[in-house]
């Protein structure tokens, strides 16, 4: 337990003794109206007061101002000692307030360790057992009836409430230890499950695939960032939702879930045109499905693993449209070479006219013309 948890419940101690302390007062009031001559009013009210004004200051203290352990210790002596003056002024080892003791052991066993809790048992009881043997020594008349020997009953009274003290120290501390053990356990246990959780949120939210978990209902109960940018779907809008109203109905989940629950290798993969929220084109997604199982192994719901297409798909109409230019390229060099050849022959056969006959000027300009425009055909 750190000191925190002990200032904590040590102020908690304080308003209970605050709480006994007013029970005490209304019964020395009750005793007030009767006359009893074994009790003294007036000690019996000065320690219920020392006990009201202890607890008072304890409240009234800064939150930290002692170690919590230390100032624990000094109130159970303290309160040690008021419980004897009590004791002492309500008819020592015939006085009904002996119980006070039990209840100072068990705040020790909370508030101490079990070794200071038996110290407080062991100085309850000495104190106790001087209360009653002090009745046949020590004459104290103006607290007490003059000293008297002791009675059996006496005797086993005060055997019976040390044991009982020291019986109340040993089981109330091993109970105490118990629990302090099973709540440090239980506090490990709390911040290995966090840090668990805080890195399993970290995994979930850091991968660059969309990841979308459903439950049993087709509700979706987890959501990460990946998915938000891919379908342009808050969190805040998508988790709790309905599957259909957020991506529609292109999906049978109830189907889905069916084919993929038997067999945990099993999926089913899913493409689809998301339309964003904020408008614009729609987006190409590819969403995978695979049952979602609990530590035991029972399928839970779905897990959704969605990926964008945008870029594929635009990758693949850029091949396509290199498949076609390629084509209409192969197309032209065919045609080109089809129109060359017979340019060729056509052009020799100008040359060979042109060189051995004299055509004249119009004739001359002519073939000219053809050789030039062939051979730019050709180029």
């Amino acid at each position: 337990m750190d000191a925190l948890d002990q200032t904590h419940l040590l102020r908690r101690f304080a308003w209970a003794r605050l709480a006994v302390a007013g029970l005490l007062l209304t019964a020395a009031a009750v005793l007030s109206l009767v006359t009893v001559p074994q009790i003294n009013l007036n000690g019996f009210g000065v320690a219920v007061l020392v006990i009201a004004a202890s607890s008072a200051g304890v409240l009234g203290m800064h939150p930290r101002p002692v170690p919590p352990r230390g100032l624990a210790s000094l109130i159970l002596g303290l309160d040690v000692v008021t419980t004897t003056l009590i004791v002492l002024m309500t008819g020592g080892p015939e006085s009904v307030f002996a119980f006070l003791y039990v209840l100072v052991i068990i705040a020790s066993c909370v508030l101490l360790s079990r070794q200071g809790a038996m110290v407080v048992a062991a100085g309850a009881s000495l104190l106790f057992t001087a209360v009653v043997v002090g009745r046949t020594i020590v004459p104290v008349a103006s607290l007490l009836d003059a000293p008297n020997e002791m009675t059996a009953l006496e005797v086993m009274t005060m055997f019976m409430n040390t044991g009982t003290f020291l019986v109340v120290a040993i089981t109330a501390g091993s109970l105490a230890e118990h629990y302090r053990s099973a709540h440090h356990a239980l506090e490990d246990q709390q911040k290995d499950l966090s840090d668990l959780q805080a890195f399993k949120d970290l995994i979930f939210q850091s991968v660059g695939a969309g990841l979308i978990a459903l439950d049993s209902g087709g509700r979706i109960t987890a959501y990460n960032r990946a998915a938000a940018d891919i379908t342009g779907v808050s969190p805040a809008r998508a988790l709790g939702a309905p599957w259909p109203a957020i991506f529609g109905g292109g999906v049978n989940l109830a189907e889905t879930l069916a084919a993929v629950q038997s067999d945990p290798r099993a999926f089913r993969r899913y493409e689809l045109n998301l339309r964003p929220a904020s408008g614009g084109a729609d987006v190409p997604v590819a969403i995978t499905f695979w049952a979602l199982r609990s530590g035991s192994g029972q399928t839970v719901g779905l897990i959704a693993v969605c990926e964008d297409l945008s870029s594929m798909k635009q990758m693949e109409a850029r091949v396509r449209q290199a498949d076609r230019l390629a084509t209409v390229g192969r197309m032209a060099a065919n045609i080109a070479h089809e129109i060359r050849n017979p340019l060729a022959s056509l052009t020799g056969a100008i040359e060979v006219l042109a060189r051995d006959a004299e055509l004249g000027g119009t004739r001359d300009r002519l073939a000219q013309i053809v050789v030039r425009e062939s051979e730019r055909l050709d180029h």
